[in-house]
């Protein structure tokens, strides 16, 4: 055989073992792990407990089942109570609000049910206290259990505004909901 054939062949063999051994090539390396210890989620929960009161008029009638109100427009009720939030975690803090979208149309759901249910949830407001304070703007909870006044009124708007369509609507009170948001730190 011809020398520059044997050479060649030597020289594609040479290439092929250094290509084929390119992927075993490396260089000592090592690691450690950091024993960080086991990290655990905190908590978020909520307790009420409250009396609701007809405050339409300068005298307050207590009121065993806001249920059965009748509600006219410039009808209002009043929860008075208090939410208990217990939060466990580095940093955890938040407010109190009212979820409107608790207060839903009685079921069969029809336009005087959505009518009516809508209009009373607009109509809302939420007063949160703490140990007699009103809260605005801040962060009432912390981590640790904050007890909190809240005072929730929903009121049947009266006047121009008021929406036929929610005469003899019913509404569902019965989900009504207070919610503990955790703010950033």
């Amino acid at each position: 055989m011809n020398k520059i054939i044997k050479g060649s062949i030597a020289g594609a063999a040479g290439i092929a073992l250094l290509l084929g051994g390119a992927g075993t090539f490396a260089l000592w390396n090592d690691s450690v792990g950091v024993n960080a210890g086991t990290i655990t989620a905190g908590t978020l929960t909520t307790a009420t407990s409250g009396t609701w009161t007809d405050t339409t008029t300068a005298t307050a009638t207590a009121i065993t089942n806001p249920q059965a109100v009748v509600f006219a427009p410039g009808t209002k009720v009043t929860y008075t109570g208090t939410v208990t939030v217990t939060a466990t975690g580095t940093h955890l803090a938040g407010n109190v609000t009212f979820n409107a979208t608790s207060i839903t149309a009685k079921t069969p759901v029809t336009a005087a049910n959505t009518a009516l249910a809508t209009a009373l949830a607009s109509g809302t407001t939420l007063v949160v206290k703490k140990a007699g304070t009103t809260v605005t703007g801040t962060t009432p909870f912390a981590e640790g259990t904050t007890t909190l006044d809240v005072v929730l009124t929903i009121t049947l708007p009266a006047g121009s505004t008021v929406d036929n369509t929610a005469k003899l609507g019913a509404a569902d009170l019965s989900a009504i909901t207070f919610t503990a948001l955790q703010v950033a730190p």
